[in-house]
């Protein structure tokens, strides 16, 4: 590949992802790694005797509800 084709070829792949808003932020070890980690938060959750997707659910929802009453709270979102 010729410099100008390289470089044309950067330039759509930075446009590319740029379009991307969801980095998955899981680092240089990726999926597999994070995995580990996700599986010893599940068995800590099992060892205190809860449901570790009920428990992740009921934080995300907790979230999901704080956002919402902080957008109605600055009038950018109406209720129906």
């Amino acid at each position: 590949m010729m410099i100008k084709e390289k470089r044309a070829l950067c330039n759509k792949m930075s446009k590319l992802a740029k379009q991307n808003n969801w980095h998955d932020r899981l680092g240089s070890g990726g999926y597999a790694r994070k995995e580990e980690e996700w599986q010893k938060d599940d068995d800590t959750l099992i060892a205190q005797g809860k449901d570790p997707l009920l428990s992740k659910s009921e934080a995300q929802i907790a979230n999901m509800i704080k956002k919402i009453e902080a957008l109605m709270n600055d009038g950018k979102f109406e209720s129906c």
